[in-house]
C-alpha cells in the first residue's frame, strides 16, 4: 500500500511506523522526542502496527509541494494532507488505487470535496490532539495572567506575601467574609469578558469553545471571513484587527509562520491595543516585535502577555522579557501533552483501517447515502434534556445539542460502540451541513445514557451522494 503525506513535522510519524525503510536517523529523531513520555518507544510503534495490520508495511512518501505531491500521486491508495491542496488533478495522477484523502485536520477548504466524490474517493478528517492541547495552554495562560497565579502561588504565609510586595491583613469574620486576605490587586474574571481571535483556523476554534464555556464573547479576524453558519457555531463576530485589538480584554494570536506574518503585532498594534488587555500568543513568537511588546508592558498599556515558545529555544533566563511580573513564558509545551503525541497515529491508522475494509468511518466528511441509511440518525430537539442529564454539552441556541448517532436494530449496536469508541478518543464526524462532536471526556455509557433517556422518534440523515 502506498502513501502520499505532507512532510509535516508530526506527520513524519506515519513513516516512521508504516514504513519499514523509514531513514534510522529518524526514528532515533522520534524515539528521543517522545522519550520523557514513551521511554519505549519501539514497542510503542509495534502496538501500532499490531493494530493496523491491513496497512503495515506500507510504502509512505513524504512530499514538500504542491509539485512533489502530483509527482509521487501514482498508484496511492491514501493521501494525507494539511496545507497542500488535492483536487481534479491530484486525484488523476492517483489514479483507479486511490480510496481516499486523510486531512490532518478538520477544515477541508484545501481539498475539492465534489471532485473526490465525483472519484468514489472519501474524504476523512480528524479533530487533531495537538490542536487542543495547544488551544488548552492558550486558555491556561489567560487564567494564569487573569489570576495573577506565577506571582502568587504558593504565598501562604504573612511573611512570605509582604516580602512578595502584598499587604496581608485580617478581616472581622464576623461582619466580613475572609476572601483574599492577602490584598492582592487587579485580579481579572474572564466571564463576560471580550476574547478576540486573531485566525480563527483549527486551533483558534478549538480556544473559542473553551472560552464560550467560561462566558466570554467571541470576536475574530482573518484575511477571509468565514461563513454565516460556522460564525454561528462558534458564536464568533467578525471584526476589523483594529476593532478586535480596541476592545478586546484578552487577544489571542493563531497565525500560520511565514514573512507576511513576522512582526503580525507591532508598535502600532500595541498602541491601540484596550488599555490593560492581556495578550496570548501559543502560535510564534516572531508574531509579535520584541521591543515593541517589551515598550507596552513597561509602559502598563498592555495587563500581561502569555507566550509558549520563546523568541530563541533554549533562552536566556536574564532575557528582560521575563524579568515582567506580568509575564508566562512556557518552553513549547502547547502541542507536547502525551495524550497529543499518542493519538498522532493511531487515529489515523484506525480510520485508515475501516474505510479499506469498507466498514463505517465515523469521520468521513461524505458519506454515500446507502451507508447512512442504516446507520445515522439525527439529534431531536427534545434531546436536550436528556443531554443535560448527562452532563453532555449544547451548541449554540436553535441548532440541535448533542449529537447523538443511534442505529437501526440491535445487530447494529456494536456498530456504535465502535463509533462511540473513536469518537471518544477526540474524533468528529462532518456532515456537509452539520457537525457533530463528542467530547474525548464522554464514554460510551455517555451516550448510551442519553439514547436511553430519549423517547422521540429519530430521522434518517442521509449524506449526499
Amino acid at each position: 500500500m502506498k502513501f502520499v503525506v505532507e512532510n509535516d513535522s508530526f506527520l513524519r510519524l506515519i513513516e516512521v511506523v508504516l514504513d519499514p525503510s523509514a531513514p534510522k536517523e529518524r526514528i532515533d529523531a522520534f524515539a528521543h522526542f517522545c522519550k520523557h513520555d514513551t521511554p519505549d518507544f519501539a514497542a510503542w510503534c509495534d502496538g501500532i502496527r499490531a493494530q493496523a495490520q491491513t496497512i503495515y508495511p506500507a510504502d509512505v512518501r513524504l512530499v514538500d509541494s504542491q509539485a512533489e505531491l502530483l509527482a509521487n500521486a501514482a498508484d496511492a491508495s491514501v493521501i494525507v494532507v494539511e496545507e497542500l491542496t488535492v483536487g481534479e488533478k491530484e486525484i488523476a495522477a492517483a489514479g483507479d488505487s486511490l480510496k481516499f484523502v486523510q486531512k490532518y485536520g478538520f477544515t477541508t477548504r484545501n481539498i475539492d470535496g465534489a471532485a473526490c466524490n465525483a472519484a468514489c474517493v472519501k474524504v476523512l478528517t480528524i479533530r487533531r490532539r495537538a490542536n487542543i492541547s495547544t488551544a488548552e495552554q492558550g486558555l491556561t495562560l489567560m487564567l494564569a495572567l487573569a489570576r495573577q497565579l506565577t506571582q502568587n502561588a504558593n504565598l501562604i504565609s504573612v511573611e512570605q506575601l509582604k516580602k512578595a510586595g502584598y499587604q496581608p491583613t485580617t478581616y472581622d469574620r464576623s461582619h466580613t467574609p475572609n476572601g483574599n486576605w492577602a490584598r492582592i490587586p487587579n485580579m481579572v474574571t474572564l466571564y463576560r469578558k471580550q476574547l478576540g481571535i486573531v485566525g480563527l483556523g483549527e486551533i483558534g476554534r478549538e480556544l473559542a469553545l473553551r472560552a464560550l464555556a467560561l462566558g466570554m464573547r467571541i470576536v475574530y479576524t482573518q484575511r477571509t471571513r468565514l461563513p454565516p453558519d460556522v460564525e454561528q457555531q462558534y458564536q464568533a463576530t467578525y471584526r476589523s484587527l483594529d476593532e478586535l485589538l480596541g476592545a478586546s480584554d484578552f487577544v489571542s494570536l493563531h497565525l500560520p509562520r511565514n514573512p507576511a506574518t513576522i512582526g503580525f503585532i507591532g508598535r502600532r498594534e500595541l498602541s491601540i491595543v484596550k488599555p490593560g488587555a492581556f495578550l496570548i500568543n501559543v502560535s510564534q513568537p516572531n508574531l509579535v516585535e520584541r521591543e515593541a511588546l517589551r515598550q507596552a508592558l513597561g509602559s502598563g498599556r498592555l495587563g500581561g502577555y502569555g507566550l509558549d515558545t520563546f523568541y530563541e529555544e533554549p533562552g536566556n533566563a536574564d532575557d528582560p522579557l521575563i524579568k515582567f511580573p506580568n509575564v508566562v513564558v512556557t518552553p513549547h509545551l502547547g502541542a507536547s501533552t502525551r495524550e497529543a503525541q499518542d493519538k498522532a497515529g493511531d487515529a489515523i491508522a484506525d480510520m485508515v483501517q475501516l474505510a479499506l475494509r469498507g466498514e463505517f468511518v465515523p469521520f468521513a466528511v461524505m458519506l454515500a447515502a446507502a451507508e447512512a441509511h442504516d446507520a445515522l440518525f439525527s439529534f431531536d430537539y427534545r434531546a436536550r434534556t436528556a443531554a443535560l442529564e448527562v452532563g453532555l454539552p449544547l451548541l449554540p441556541p436553535g441548532q440541535p445539542a448533542m449529537p447523538v448517532i443511534r442505529f437501526a436494530d440491535d445487530p447494529e449496536r456494536a456498530r456504535i460502540r465502535r463509533w462511540c469508541s473513536l469518537v471518544t478518543q477526540g474524533g468528529a464526524y462532518a456532515h456537509p451541513s452539520h457537525n457533530w462532536f463528542v467530547s474525548a471526556a464522554h464514554t460510551e455509557a455517555d451516550v448510551e445514557r442519553t439514547l436511553a433517556a430519549t423517547e422521540h422518534a429519530f430521522t434518517v440523515v442521509a449524506a449526499e451522494g
